[in-house]
C-alpha cells in the first residue's frame, strides 16, 4: 500500500527573494509536486511561506526544506524554520549543482534549480542543519573579514610595486597607495586581536571542546597566527 512519508520542499535562494518547490514522497519514492511559488526574502515573506506550507501539508509526516547556501541570504530563513522546528538541510552550491547535472537538467531558472533542490532533499539522508551560536558567527565573520583586508592589503602591495618599476614615479598615486596600505594592515592587526580574543574567551569557557564548534577557516585561521 503506497503512504505518504515525507515533505520535501526545494528552495532557490537570492537576496530579495526565492522560489519554492513541494513535493510528498511516499514509502515507494515517488514523488508528487503539491505546489510552487515565490516569496518575498523577508520577515513577512517567511511567515507566508510557513502559511503555504500548512496548506499543502494533508499529512502528518515530517517537512524537510532543502535550500542551496546562497552568500547569507539563506541564513534568516533557515534560522526561521529552525526556530518553527522544520527539518532544515542547507547544501553547499557545488553539490547542488552536481545533483542537478546528474537529473539531466540542461536548462537553468529558479523554478528548476528549486525544484531539484526537492528531490534532492526527498532522495538524499541531508545533515540536518543547525545554527551556530552567536558567538561563533562572529568569529566567523570576524576571519572572513581578516581575509578580504589581506586580499586588499596585497593588491595595493602589488599596484605600489607596479607604479615603481613604472618609466615616471607618480608621487600623488604610490602616496595615496601607501596610505591605504598603513590603513590596512592597522585594521588587519585589530581584527587579528579581536578573533583571538574571542578565541581566548572562548577557550577558557569550553575547554578542548570548543574545537569541535569552531568554523574550520576559523580553527585553521587561529592554528596560523599560533
Amino acid at each position: 500500500m503506497v503512504s505518504p512519508i515525507k515533505y520535501s520542499v526545494g528552495i532557490d535562494m537570492s537576496k530579495s527573494d526565492f522560489q519554492a518547490v513541494m513535493l510528498l514522497q511516499n514509502n515507494d519514492l515517488s514523488t508528487v509536486v503539491k505546489g510552487s511559488r515565490k516569496f518575498a526574502n523577508t520577515e513577512e515573506g517567511h511567515n507566508q511561506f510557513e502559511y503555504w506550507i500548512s496548506r499543502h501539508k494533508k499529512f502528518d509526516v515530517p517537512v524537510h526544506l532543502t535550500v542551496e547556501a546562497t552568500g547569507n541570504y539563506h541564513e534568516n530563513l533557515a534560522f526561521y524554520f529552525d526556530n518553527q522546528c522544520f527539518i532544515v538541510n542547507v547544501i553547499l552550491p557545488n553539490k547542488a549543482k552536481k545533483y542537478l547535472q546528474s537529473l539531466g537538467y540542461k536548462s537553468k531558472n529558479d523554478k528548476i534549480d528549486a525544484r531539484g533542490l526537492a528531490q534532492m532533499g526527498a532522495e538524499q539522508q541531508l545533515r540536518q542543519w543547525k545554527p551556530f551560536s552567536e558567538n561563533i558567527y562572529g568569529l566567523r565573520a570576524l576571519t572572513r573579514y581578516c581575509e578580504q583586508l589581506s586580499n586588499h592589503r596585497t593588491m595595493y602591495r602589488n599596484q605600489f610595486s607596479a607604479l615603481e618599476q613604472g618609466m615616471y614615479q607618480v608621487e600623488s598615486v604610490k602616496n595615496g597607495l601607501q596610505e591605504m596600505i598603513d590603513l590596512t594592515e592597522k585594521q588587519l592587526l585589530q581584527a587579528k586581536q579581536k578573533v583571538w580574543k574571542n578565541w581566548s574567551n572562548q577557550t577558557r569557557k569550553f575547554g578542548k571542546e570548543w574545537k569541535k564548534y569552531c568554523p574550520s577557516k576559523a580553527w585553521e585561521f587561529i592554528h596560523w597566527q599560533r
